[in-house]
């Protein structure tokens, strides 16, 4: 997997592309009304404000695996690792954990696909819609090394998290 991800270029254009979708929500509420308090705490506890220790820390090959072997979600991920609280018993309790086989996860992956392009003979560009948010897609781009790809690049566009 490490040799199949550049990481540090992955890492640097999601922080990117988060910072992108920060900067549209900036642009989409000016002109409107001040917004209510609550709002403000919500903004100020976005995701998006603590993207680039998140991703650093745990966009790595391990918490990747571990993502992939669990079938979990990316809350669930950061449960496990500390950097979210884990849920209360009444949560989990309500919960069963199932683990999705592998080739149910795939096959989901391949529903979402939207665009694959070829911008020349070693680069290729993959568009996969987000399962529970449709305006929201992911943009991976892979360059070809010798007779493999590598993944360079993954952005986030549309709605943001």
């Amino acid at each position: 997997l490490e040799m199949r991800v550049d990481w540090p270029r992955v890492r640097q254009s999601l922080k990117a592309s988060l910072t992108d979708l920060d900067r549209a929500k900036d642009e989409m509420s000016r002109g409107l009304p001040k917004p209510s308090l609550w709002a403000r705490i919500k903004a100020a506890a976005s995701p998006t404000r603590y993207s680039d220790q998140i991703i650093d820390r745990y966009l790595t090959p391990q918490s990747v695996v571990e993502f992939v072997r669990t079938g979990g979600t990316l809350k669930t991920l950061l449960q496990k690792t500390g950097a979210l609280p884990p849920p209360d018993a009444n949560t989990l309790a309500a919960v069963p954990e199932v683990e999705v086989p592998f080739h149910t996860r795939a096959l989901r992956f391949w529903n979402g696909l939207k665009r694959v392009d070829f911008h020349d003979f070693s680069t290729l560009e993959l568009e996969v819609q987000d399962r529970r948010v449709a305006e929201r897609r992911y943009i991976g781009l892979l360059e070809r090394e010798g007779l493999s790809w590598r993944l360079v690049s993954v952005r986030v566009l549309g709605a943001g998290f």
